[in-house]
């Protein structure tokens, strides 16, 4: 750590030379610098310490900012950019393999990432899930899950020509589909647009449930986003940003006959059928559960008659 003159001061030298030994002594593929936002506000050149600390230790090093000023999805965003520039892809592993592009821990749950990586095993699918274990390959198709994989997907397609697509493979139809569009076949069009159901949380998520619910029950479903947005992900269904607690709260206070969200919001949400669906983002650990996709689906038609 630095004395508070050392870093307002730009003394930087016992931070570089820190991670310069700490680097020779474990033997990172990688360093990742990322700041907080004292050194952001301040102005803390973190490009600069990153390229002396590559320069001391041969070892590809890249900084991130964390101003505080947006929300992590942005911050995770920016750090898988970094990462493809940085490092770049490893040679395809064989098979047809696939990038899940987009799976932090705040948005998908351990549970939840299980779940999508067997559907697509299943079907003979070679599955890299990056930054949560895997290294970023080079891959036949890649698929955004959740917004903060959107970009890298975009900066890979421009690129390389990968192509990729967006969504969360929930309930049997909407996961069909994606099945499909992996291969290249064409999908029927989703037109849900609005109705009495919503689901608040990541944007692929959100939008992805609205679709699957429309397709396993015929109700339609509007996603109610509480970060950043993607137009492919929300295409064919209604969406509102939720940017805050007031605004969930006016949202959910309109007529809606189910709400589908985190289960801390339920003690502000009357009236209406309420179901839970964690999210690590909002309430870390408070509420995980083995409960899936497919439960959430299951819980809906039971209560409400579908």
């Amino acid at each position: 750590s630095l004395k508070n003159t050392e870093a307002v001061t730009g003394d930087e030298t016992k931070l570089i030379q820190k991670l310069v030994d700490s680097a020779i002594k474990l033997e990172p593929p990688y360093i990742a610098i990322v700041g907080s936002p004292v050194p952001y506000t301040i102005g803390t050149d973190l490009e600069g310490i990153a390229a002396e600390v590559e320069a001391e230790t041969g070892i590809p090093t890249f900084a991130v900012g964390a101003g505080g000023f947006r929300g992590y999805d942005y911050g995770a965003s920016e750090a898988m950019l970094k990462y493809y520039k940085k490092m770049g892809f490893k040679k395809n592993p064989g098979g047809y393999t696939v990038n899940l592009l987009g799976a932090p821990p705040l948005d998908i749950s351990t549970h939840e990432l299980e779940e999508i990586k067997n559907l697509f095993i299943s079907e003979g699918i070679n599955i890299k899930v990056p930054f949560m274990g895997d290294s970023l390959y080079e891959a036949d198709m890649n698929i955004v899950i959740s917004t903060a994989g959107a970009a890298l997907a975009k900066q890979i397609k421009n690129r390389t020509g990968t192509p990729y697509i967006t969504g969360l493979p929930i309930g049997k139809k909407y996961s069909e589909m994606l099945l499909k569009a992996l291969k290249g076949e064409p999908c029927e069009d989703i037109c849900a647009d609005g109705g009495d159901i919503l689901v608040i949380g990541e944007a692929v998520y959100a939008a992805s449930m609205a679709k699957a619910i429309y397709f396993e029950t015929g109700l339609k479903a509007t996603a109610g986003i509480t970060g950043m947005t993607d137009k492919q992900a929300v295409s064919g269904i209604k969406s509102v940003m939720l940017t805050d607690e007031k605004s969930v709260f006016e949202e959910t206070a309109k007529d809606y006959r189910a709400i589908i969200a985190d289960p801390i919001y339920s003690a502000g949400i009357k009236g209406k059928t309420f179901i839970k669906r964690p999210h690590a983002a909002l309430s870390s650990h408070l509420f995980r559960s083995n409960y899936g996709f497919e439960n959430i689906i299951n819980e809906l038609k039971e209560k409400i008659g579908q």
